[in-house]
């Protein structure tokens, strides 16, 4: 019998790990993803007989940026995912006020992401409960999914939690690796390696096209 297998990407998560390896000249170009290629990619490592079910893209609109451009750039790149099957869901960023950790102490106003978190953990159960699929692969390196990692290991036992850590997101990778049943890491030049073509055509008929710096 065929596996099922559901990838739940944390996309900021994904997003700032494909920036670490620019930054530090481990790939030239990485935005542009191709992440189903990169979740077909992965399913060798669940047996032979492990199929692609639905890859869920989590992420939101990064209105406040200082580049206006980001956000149609990050749109584009959602519709390209939708037109491939890719289903998304959308958190919010909400302004907080925030302390300075340093010696100053001074407090001032950031932005924060919002709802991401829930929305995995819901979708996560949801799945799991409506048994579309035999394996949920995390992919993301936030302690802030422990949780949900341990309520669907307890409901549902008989299904596989994985647990994919971007490059460069370790910093919880310690606690995910001992919740999950199974983890492994993304390397770099995966990102290299699974982009998606320069230009897409959508389900409207419309054409995007690869943004220049990415």
């Amino acid at each position: 019998m065929p596996k099922k297998v559901s990838f739940f990407v944390d996309g900021f998560n994904l997003y700032h790990s494909v920036c670490d390896a620019l930054d530090r000249n481990l790939i030239r170009h990485g935005k542009w993803l191709d992440l189903s290629g990169l979740c077909t990619h992965c399913l060798h490592l669940f047996g032979h007989n492990a199929i692609l079910q639905d890859i869920f893209y989590f992420s939101a609109f990064a209105y406040h940026t200082k580049d206006p451009a980001a956000p149609k750039r990050h749109d584009q790149l959602i519709q390209a995912f939708q037109t491939m099957g890719i289903k998304t869901v959308l958190g919010r960023f909400k302004k907080k006020q925030i302390k300075c950790r340093a010696k100053c102490k001074q407090t001032g106003w950031g932005y924060e992401e919002k709802e991401t978190d829930v929305n995995i953990a819901v979708h996560l159960i949801e799945e799991l409960t409506n048994k579309t699929c035999d394996i949920a692969v995390i992919v993301s390196g936030d302690t802030d999914l422990s949780a949900a990692i341990k309520v669907a290991k307890r409901m549902f036992p008989s299904q596989l939690i994985a647990c994919a850590f971007p490059y460069g997101r370790s910093k919880g990778r310690s606690e995910l690796k001992n919740l999950c049943h199974r983890y492994f890491n993304i390397e770099p030049d995966a990102y290299e390696r699974f982009c998606l073509p320069d230009q897409i055509t959508l389900l409207d008929g419309y054409v995007v096209k690869k943004p220049p710096m990415w």
